[in-house]
């Protein structure tokens, strides 16, 4: 099959090019999972499948039980139907299990700690209860289970791969926990392999063609075993990649949109449903939708006939933003009309990372969802947000958010900040620049060196306790003055300007403990720099280390490449990004 025909059936099984006439249940039903670690834009994605639908349409799914969110696939949090969460968790919860069994180790949670875990989860929720998260950490903490170093998460995560917990409705900017045997109360029970089967049928009807090697990746399983499911569920094959149904090749009405541009959320199941996605996205674009390869898929716009699936692939610095006002933008075309949000569509430009061109406006259907312009409210989403700018910066592909005449007015009353950077002073580390950020976004603290003294600490605490700010970065960066004049002084040379023996004596422990660990290499000092200043910071009794403790903020070490922009997680339990 030609990549411009599976680019069609593609979009037409998914429900893009010809939306579903249903639900929000009837989309997540159709698709068997769709990937929600980001909420907000989870609910997108299902939006942009029913157009008649708001966001709170999908809420209400959520809050009255038919969807819910867990970690059936890839140990990644996905939208299901509630009812068959308990067999999807069975088809691939054990090899997830035991693929994370040294991450397990590595945190001391053996089959012991894990069961006392277990017990408080289940006395806690017991009779109906939503607890939210910071509760529920607080809990294990009482039980003498500590939850530091993501050891709360992953207690989480092992008992919602047990099927005892899912997640339940959002409280505020909260998550809170549901006993899934509770939650769910009509559960569709199918055992492990027919439950494969039905997944696999599932993916292919929304998502064909595909091949095994797709469906394998996707649902955490052997290639084997999907080939088997292949086998069993009736399915067509076009080639070397399976379909649901012979006829689904997209109707004319389907290709004739095949022009209009689509607004699809971060992490849409279009482009991240495939281990191999060169179909639909050519290689040497990859990278603006998933920049560096982080993990964190950027919310798209598709559009035109200029990639091999038979559309353009686009983040914001492709497309061409509307001007005017964007609630009259509601022309009718041929194949029928574009539903906007409410809000305006420079606010889905700056939530979203994405907008439309209108010029396409009468040429068929395009879906957009509301979606509010809000601050990430979680640790994880804050961090995902900052690295998506640093690769925005280090690809010289800024979209210069919120620095508008509308939003500076906006702030004139109160700030929100979503994180806290505490950095050196150093001219070539402007935080707003590197994450690339706008006015209000970052709560910035520097200081020579990144050194704490009562000042710095009373001001990252305004930040945490004050502006609720969900992370704290502490950003050190190469070739560092105030470790190299440290590195001087300690070999005995004169300190030229006395003022500096305050920075020098913060900074000295931080070069003793990088020798003990074998390091005096001034780069390698400054990632041993920021990991003592990460934890000063995360002590318990503190501002900081009580919030870091209720799981409410996240203290992230990074260290900046002057040469490239780039910068690199150094907090070692976070290194590998905050998404898989």
């Amino acid at each position: 099959m030609k990549a411009p025909e599976t680019g069609l059936r593609r979009l037409s099984g998914q429900g893009l090019a010809s939306p579903v006439s249903g639900s929000p249940l009837e989309v997540v039903r159709r698709l068997g999972a769709m990937q929600a670690q980001d909420y907000g834009q989870a609910l997108w994605a299902i939006g942009s499948r029913v157009p008649t639908s708001t966001i709170g349409d999908v809420t209400a799914a959520i809050e009255a039980g038919e969807i819910l969110r867990t970690w059936p696939q890839r140990g990644t949090l996905h939208l299901v139907p509630a009812v068959d969460a308990g067999w999807m968790l069975a088809v691939s919860a054990d090899r997830t299990v035991k693929a994370h069994q040294t991450r397990l180790r590595q945190l001391e949670l053996d089959d012991a700690v894990l069961g006392r875990s277990r017990e408080v989860l289940e006395a806690a929720l017991t009779g109906g209860r939503r607890v939210v998260r910071p509760a529920l950490m607080q809990l294990l903490e009482d039980a003498g289970i500590g939850t530091g170093n993501q050891r709360g998460y992953t207690i989480l995560w092992h008992a919602a791969h047990s099927g005892l917990i899912c997640l339940g409705p959002m409280e505020g900017k909260q998550q809170t926990f549901v006993l899934l045997g509770e939650w769910v109360v009509a559960p569709r029970a199918l055992p492990r392999a027919e439950g494969l089967v039905e997944l696999a049928r599932r993916y292919f009807t929304s998502r064909g063609p595909a091949t095994a090697h797709d469906f394998a990746w996707w649902a955490s399983v052997t290639v084997r075993q999907a080939r088997a499911a292949v086998a069993a569920a009736g399915l067509h094959a076009v080639g070397d990649a399976w379909m649901g149904a012979a006829e689904s090749g997209g109707t004319a009405a389907e290709r004739r949109t095949a022009g209009v541009p689509l607004l699809l959320a971060g992490f849409d199941e279009f482009l991240l449903g495939y281990q191999d996605r060169s179909a639909v996205l050519a290689k040497e674009h990859a990278d603006r939708v998933v920049p560096g390869g982080n993990g964190v898929f950027q919310p798209t716009m598709v559009a035109g006939r200029r990639w091999p699936g038979g559309r353009h692939v686009a983040t914001p610095h492709h497309c061409q933003s509307v001007r005017g006002d964007p609630d009259t933008v509601r022309r009718a075309g041929p194949s029928g009309a574009i539903h906007t949000s409410r809000r305006a569509l420079r606010r889905i430009h700056r939530a979203a990372a994405a907008i439309v061109d209108v010029n396409n406006a009468g040429r068929g259907i395009l879906t957009v969802m509301a979606y509010d312009d809000e601050r990430p409210g979680a640790p994880d989403e804050a961090l995902a947000e900052l690295l998506a700018g640093n690769e925005r910066f280090v690809a010289g592909t800024r979209i210069h958010p919120n620095q508008d005449a509308d939003h500076r007015a906006a702030l004139v009353a109160a700030q929100r900040p979503f994180a806290v950077v505490f950095g050196c002073s150093d001219s070539r580390l402007a935080a707003e620049l590197i994450f690339d950020r706008g006015l209000g976004d970052l709560f910035v603290v520097r200081t020579a060196g990144q050194i704490v003294g009562p000042e710095v600490l009373a001001s990252i605490s305004y930040g945490v306790a004050v502006l609720a700010a969900p992370l704290v970065v502490v950003l050190g960066h190469d070739s560092c003055g105030a470790i190299a004049a440290t590195q001087d002084a300690m070999r005995g040379d004169a300190v030229a300007v006395p003022e500096l023996r305050v920075i020098i004596d913060r900074v000295m422990p931080s070069i003793e403990l990088a020798r003990e660990r074998g390091t005096a290499e001034r780069d390698g000092v400054t990632a041993v720099h920021v990991q003592r200043t990460v934890a000063m910071l995360s002590e318990p009794g503190t501002i900081i280390g009580d919030a870091v403790l209720a799981g409410t903020c996240l203290v992230v070490g990074m260290t900046y490449r002057l040469a490239d922009s780039r910068v690199t997680v150094v907090t070692p339990e976070l290194a590998d990004g905050p998404v898989r």
